[in-house]
């Protein structure tokens, strides 16, 4: 029978503690190149931070003015039409205190304003009246009273005295305003 023997390499025991520490040797060496890779690409790199959130957008959104079609102020005039014919200051200033002296026009303002002007006389005098009112409201609209870019319509009264006028004065109703609050949409990041 043939038996096998095992030779031996000719390594000795001290060789082999030599090799066998060169693989350790060489193993730890890697783990150092490794570390100082991961080192030398994280120095001078910023960490993320937190960026705060914008603050929020106010926006104040007002509905369109809408006109009060029904229930509009009636202002009753006494006139003197030779006076205001005339551009006298005193027929001016009556008209402007009358109308300035109705309650429920101050602070609003006028869309419309119907002018019913007397025509006892001609048709044609009672719109020439009607011009001469219509210019004081134009100034006190200059004045920022009521009637700033506002619509007129003449009309008569068929048989009234052409001393008195009426005009029914169509205001918008007051806007009505809400804040909305929006977050503000991030830019990049």
């Amino acid at each position: 029978m043939l038996t096998y023997r095992r030779q031996r390499s000719g390594l000795n025991e001290a060789s082999r503690s030599v090799f066998g520490t060169t693989g350790w040797l060489f193993a730890d060496l890697m783990l150092a190149i490794a570390m100082a890779f991961l080192v030398a690409n994280t120095v001078g790199a910023h960490m993320p931070q937190h960026k705060p959130k914008p603050p929020p957008v106010k926006k104040v959104v007002c509905n369109a003015p809408a006109l009060d079609r029904y229930h509009p102020v009636q202002v009753n005039l006494d006139l003197d039409p030779i006076g205001l014919a005339s551009d006298s200051p005193s027929a001016q200033a009556s008209v402007r205190q009358q109308v300035k002296g109705t309650s429920g026009l101050a602070g609003r303002r006028a869309g419309f304003v119907i002018i019913y002007t007397g025509n006892a006389e001609t048709s044609s005098y009672a719109l020439s009246i009607d011009e001469y009112v219509k210019k004081v409201l134009d100034g006190l609209g200059r004045q920022n009273f009521v009637f700033q870019d506002t619509a007129y319509v003449d009309e008569q009264l068929i048989g009234a005295a052409p001393t008195s006028a009426e005009l029914k004065v169509y205001l918008f109703e007051p806007q009505k305003c809400t804040t909305i609050i929006q977050p503000q949409a991030s830019r990049g990041g």
